[in-house]
């Protein structure tokens, strides 16, 4: 802290040293330890009174201990269009990975191009079809998101329908679930 001070020109107590941590989830916690509230209520002349933060911050303690200590593996394959931009679902994700963590789960992704899935694919680039079949059945669970236009939604219905006939748990979201409708 002391060589961040002397360099930014910054007062010693206005450095917050946080270190690496196992999770986003410990950040608060850290937060706690480095006295911040404390220190923003004495700096900025704030009224912060919360009878209830040592309450929140004992549950908040025990979702990062749960997150660290998850060890059980859940595969979830995600079909869909825009799966070079992973971005493109991130509240799907942030989702299906708080699910995870609500079962103490160990969340893994998997990404499938549902173009890939299509027998199309399977002549045009049959490494690519046969990886992304691979994929598909070693996962525990399917999510079909949402898209526009045409584009894929042979593979999403395809995916749709190894999930039914496998028997594998399955999350249609938007076009998702249309195509789970067109399959059946």
């Amino acid at each position: 802290a002391l060589p961040i001070s002397n360099f930014c020109h910054v007062d010693l107590d206005c450095v917050i040293n946080i270190e690496d941590c196992t999770s986003i989830y410990r950040v608060p916690l850290l937060l706690q330890q480095a006295k911040v509230v404390p220190f923003f209520q004495k700096r900025l002349n704030l009224d912060i009174s919360s009878p209830k933060s040592r309450t929140f911050l004992y549950k908040w303690r025990d979702l990062a201990n749960r997150f660290d200590r998850a060890r059980d593996e859940i595969t979830i394959a995600i079909v869909g269009k825009y799966t070079k931009l992973q971005d493109a679902y991130i509240s799907l994700i942030k989702a299906v990975r708080h699910a995870a963590l609500a079962v103490n789960r160990k969340l893994n992704l998997v990404w499938v191009e549902a173009e890939s899935l299509e027998l199309d694919c399977q002549e045009k680039d049959p490494v690519a079809y046969h990886g992304a079949w691979q994929v598909l059945s070693s996962a525990n669970g399917i999510l079909v998101p949402g898209g526009f236009g045409c584009r894929g939604i042979e593979g999403k219905v395809l995916a749709v329908n190894y999930a039914r006939k496998k028997q594998v748990p399955f999350l249609g979201i938007c076009l998702g679930f249309q195509a789970a409708v067109i399959e059946f």
